[in-house]
């Protein structure tokens, strides 16, 4: 088995399956807490990762990576954005709030990859 590059996960990945959401302890020979260097280390046959699929759609598409482990995907992550209450909420928040859920509300962009 090749090597596990992990994204500042620790050594747990958590994957959903017919069972339910479990936690599998991985022993990773490289962690980072910025996803590009491991999608590169993996087009580079040092490893496999579990990234999102933003960050590995385009190699993906062109081949460079295939997925593994389709039928156990991640646990869904989410993206919060917390702001005091106020009678008034600023344009710049709004804005902000507005620009996150267009960009990664629903289903992204990113997300019509085949995974097959």
């Amino acid at each position: 088995m090749r090597h596990v590059i992990s994204l500042g996960s620790g050594n747990k990945w958590r994957l959903c399956g017919p069972d339910g959401e479990q936690a599998f302890g991985i022993q990773c020979v490289m962690w980072a807490n910025n996803a590009e260097p491991l999608r590169d280390a993996a087009i580079n046959h040092q490893g496999i990762a579990m990234l999102p699929s933003f960050i590995v759609g385009d190699a993906l598409k062109t081949g460079h990576l295939r997925p593994i482990l389709v039928d156990h995907p991640p646990t869904d992550i989410a993206l919060s954005v917390l702001y005091p209450r106020h009678r008034h909420l600023s344009t710049k928040v709004r804005l902000l709030v507005d620009l996150l859920s267009k960009r990664f509300g629903g289903q992204p962009y990113w997300e019509g990859i085949s995974m097959s």
